[in-house]
């Protein structure tokens, strides 16, 4: 759920109903399973305890409806650290497959008793794979951008009406980003000033954010001092934004970058963002300064 700077209730709907899915393929060709819609939990349950929940996830779960014991499992988490944007192979099993079984991604990693105050950053539907309604195994692929937490695997049954928490790689398989304070998102913005723009990126605990652009690769004449905010929960507009959908996004840096209409038209604008106090900063990023207002050059058309 990782994308909001305006209302983050009014990015989402809430899902009903079992199949939605929207397939995105990765660069390997493979399916990713990138469900991102808030699911509201109201009638989640778990089907096993705090004890249970914190015990490897071979943990066998008994049936309500049988005598016999079924499992689900969590076989494995790989890679277990990961750079932004990178991609984790899930595996799974279960010996009573169906087709309302899914993998959730959560972030930061929850216990059962939280299992229904928060949804899942991402979720996959276990049947995506086809060996898995006909031999009780499978996999997804999650892309994870960089959370700044760490993120474990639920495994579920029940679709998405009435999911019940069946198993999860919590305190075992859990996927740590290396390094949580990466500045990220970066968008350029208009100002209504035609002589200003304004950089806007994100972190998780920037003491000192810096911009710093020039007109040459690597030659950054200019650094400027971004100021910071932050969202909080209460100033959320209303569910699920401020509920079951919140997640907090980290500190939010806005620089300006000041003199655009001294430049010639298209000048290539080279910039760098990050933290000052321990020099991590991103990689090189260019951008061509915009035309005078209501002028289109003709080697920029607009469609």
């Amino acid at each position: 759920m990782i994308v909001f700077l305006v209302c983050i209730c009014c990015y989402f709907n809430v899902v009903r109903g079992l199949h939605h899915s929207v397939d995105i393929t990765g660069s390997n060709g493979f399916q990713l399973a990138n469900e991102f819609q808030l699911i509201n939990f109201t009638n989640m349950k778990s089907a096993i305890t705090k004890k249970d929940f914190a015990r490897t996830v071979s943990k066998n779960i008994k049936s309500s409806s049988s005598e016999r014991s079924i499992f689900y499992e969590i076989t494995s988490v790989y890679p277990r650290w990961i750079k932004n944007d990178g991609v984790v192979n899930v595996t799974f099993r279960s010996d009573n497959a169906s087709n309302g079984d899914w993998i959730g991604a959560y972030s930061p990693p929850i216990n059962a008793s939280q299992i229904s105050s928060t949804s899942p950053v991402k979720y996959g539907w276990c049947d995506e794979v086809s060996t898995y309604l006909a031999d009780g195994y499978g996999y997804l692929l999650f892309n994870l951008t960089n959370l700044r937490a760490d993120v474990a695997f639920y495994y579920f049954k029940g679709g998405l009406n009435y999911p019940i928490l069946v198993n999860s790689s919590a305190s075992q398989f859990n996927v740590s980003f290396r390094n949580n304070n990466e500045p990220l998102r970066p968008r350029i913005v208009a100002t209504g000033d035609p002589d200003v723009l304004e950089l806007l990126w994100s972190s998780a605990t920037s003491q000192q954010p810096t911009l710093k652009w020039g007109l040459s690769p690597g030659v950054y004449s200019t650094v400027v001092a971004a100021q910071t905010s932050h969202i909080n929960r209460s100033s959320i507009c209303g569910a699920p934004g401020n509920s079951y959908g919140w997640r907090d996004l980290g500190l939010l840096h806005s620089a300006r970058i000041e003199g655009m209409s001294s430049l010639p038209v298209s000048a290539r604008i080279y910039y760098v963002f990050g933290d000052a106090a321990d020099g991590l900063f991103s990689p090189e990023t260019v951008f061509l300064s915009p035309p005078p207002a209501g002028s289109q050059p003709a080697t920029r058309p607009t469609t």
